[in-house]
């Protein structure tokens, strides 16, 4: 009970950050499709549950019992593999987003389906939180491997949700967006039956503009391609708004690794400096870093539990810290010259 508690109802406040786990566990499954069910726009009545259903491979009985259920359990050195069965990369590391779903709900239920076999259980954190140090835990039975004509895939049901206020359907779905850069015709999310699309701001700059020593190509999608001191490759775009950024999700860079935010958009320690304090209020971007979720070892972990941070301190991510500090600092200088120069000629 005590480790759900720390490591669900604290790492995962809010449905964004619980929902991306699920929806990172359906990628691992090679679901081509997510579907949540969640309201937005309103209170929540007590009778209100979120579901989100995928389509990948399902789990059988084992599949539970061996695997989901084992908290910590570092899929990627257990099967000596980082990547699924069709060749995604593998997202899940740390063996904890199984929890998430208590960070908003005090009651988990799994309907899964493998190979014509249903397996249904709930999980109660009432429950887990009664539990006395070291006593093992079982879920209550609904459904044990009933025949069914249904595809294989996972629904989780959540239930007596702890939300207090109103989930904002366009907040909510530019948050989700932003979490991932997985998108495409082999990986569709839905939410409540409308598609989840990646959006960016208008810009007033972006860069890199061209090709130069540092930069050896920009790709169709305006990623510059960087190698860094360490010899890592990244790809990164870093852009100024038209206008004040107001929302969380857009304001500053974020670092992406396996398709996912491994590092929530900030403005790498440069705020309170005495130069660029306004620019950085118009600053977004995204760096593309692979290396610094590569490994299957937990020696290997360099991002926060809940994936809204990366440890700086690691000497494996400090050359990204520092090239991408000297980086935003030449940028604001340069937006800054650019805004004055604009300013002179409007003013002519």
């Amino acid at each position: 009970g005590g480790i759900v508690r720390h490591l669900g109802l604290q790492n995962y406040k809010g449905p964004v950050a619980a929902l991306a786990e699920l929806i990172a566990n359906a990628w691992d499954a090679d679901s081509t499709e997510v579907r949540i069910t969640i309201p937005v726009d309103r209170p929540f009545a007590p009778e209100d549950q979120i579901i989100v259903r995928d389509f990948g491979q399902g789990m059988c009985y084992k599949d539970c019992d061996e695997k989901y259920l084992v908290i910590a359990r570092n899929r990627r050195d257990v099967e000596k593999t980082d990547r699924t069965p069709s060749g995604r990369p593998l997202m899940a590391h740390k063996g904890l987003g199984k929890l998430a779903g208590f960070g908003i709900a005090k009651i988990v239920e799994v309907k899964t389906i493998s190979n014509g076999k249903l397996t249904h259980f709930r999980m109660s954190f009432d429950d887990l939180d009664k539990l006395k140090l070291g006593e093992e835990y079982k879920p209550k039975m609904l459904s044990d491997e009933e025949t069914t004509a249904l595809p294989n895939g996972t629904e989780i049901i959540l239930k007596e949700l702890s939300l207090q206020r109103a989930v904002s359907e366009e907040r909510f779905f530019s948050s989700m967006a932003a979490k991932f850069s997985v998108f495409s015709d082999r990986f569709k999310v839905f939410i409540n039956d409308k598609l989840l699309e990646k959006k960016y701001l208008p810009l007033e700059f972006h860069f890199p503009e061209k090709p130069d020593e540092e930069v050896k190509e920009i790709d169709k999608d305006g990623f510059g391609t960087t190698v860094l001191s360490n010899g890592q490759t990244i790809k990164w775009w870093i852009g100024f708004a038209k206008e004040t950024i107001k929302l969380e999700e857009f304001h500053g860079i974020s670092v992406i690794a396996r398709g996912r935010a491994a590092q929530d958009p900030w403005d790498f320690d440069l705020a309170g400096g005495a130069w660029g304090q306004h620019g950085l209020r118009y600053l977004t971007g995204e760096i593309m870093a692979e290396f610094v979720d590569e490994g299957r070892t937990y020696e290997c972990d360099t991002i926060m539990t809940n994936r809204s941070g990366l440890n700086w301190e690691n000497p494996n991510n400090r050359p990204l810290y520092d090239w991408a500090r000297k980086k935003i600092s030449d940028l604001l200088r340069e937006w800054s010259d650019r805004r004055r120069s604009e300013e002179r000629r409007v003013g002519k």
